[in-house]
C-alpha cells in the first residue's frame, strides 16, 4: 500500500498518514481487527504529527516490530532519508516482491506441517476401516 501511494505521487509522510487514517476509520467502524503493525503505524503517524523527525519515528517502529520484513522496510526508509528518495519506489517494489515470496514459502511450510500432523489420524482411520472390513471376513472363515 505504501508503494502504491508513493508511486501515485505522495510523499512518504503523506502515505503513512493516509494508511494510518484509513486503518483508524476501519477500526472505528469495526470492519477489521486490531493489528500490531497498524497500531505501530498509527503511533508513528502521531509522532510525526507532533513534530518528531521521521528518522526517530521510523526507529521507534523498528524497535516495536518483531517481523524482519517491517524492520527491513523501516531501515530502507531511514537509508533513503539520508540518501534521498531517488530509487525508493524501485527498492520498495523489490521489497514487496521478496515479502510476497516469503509469505508463499511460509504458507507452503505450514501446509506441509499440517499434512504431516494429519498423517497419524489418517493411519488410525485406515486401521479402523480395515478392522471393520476384516472382522466379518474372519468371522465368516470361523463358521
Amino acid at each position: 500500500q505504501l508503494l502504491i501511494l508513493m508511486e501515485a505521487g505522495m510523499t512518504t509522510r503523506q502515505a503513512w498518514h493516509r494508511i494510518a487514517y484509513q486503518y483508524s476509520e476501519k477500526r472505528k467502524k469495526a470492519l477489521i481487527e486490531d493489528s500490531e503493525v497498524y497500531a505501530a503505524i498509527v503511533q508513528m503517524d502521531r509522532k510525526l504529527a507532533d513534530g518528531e523527525n521521521e528518522r526517530s519515528a521510523y526507529e521507534s517502529v523498528v524497535t516495536q516490530m518483531d517481523s524482519m520484513c517491517y524492520r527491513r522496510l523501516m531501515r530502507l526508509l531511514i537509508n533513503n532519508l539520508q540518501k534521498g528518495n531517488k530509487d525508493i519506489c524501485q527498492q520498495l517494489g523489490i521489497e514487496a516482491k521478496q515479502a510476497y515470496e516469503q509469505r508463499i514459502l511460509l504458507a507452503k511450510k505450514l501446509g506441509e506441517e499440517a499434512s504431516t500432523k494429519m498423517l497419524i489420524p489418517m493411519m488410525l482411520m485406515m486401521l479402523v476401516v480395515m478392522a471393520i472390513i476384516m472382522a466379518p471376513a474372519m468371522m465368516g472363515f470361523a463358521v
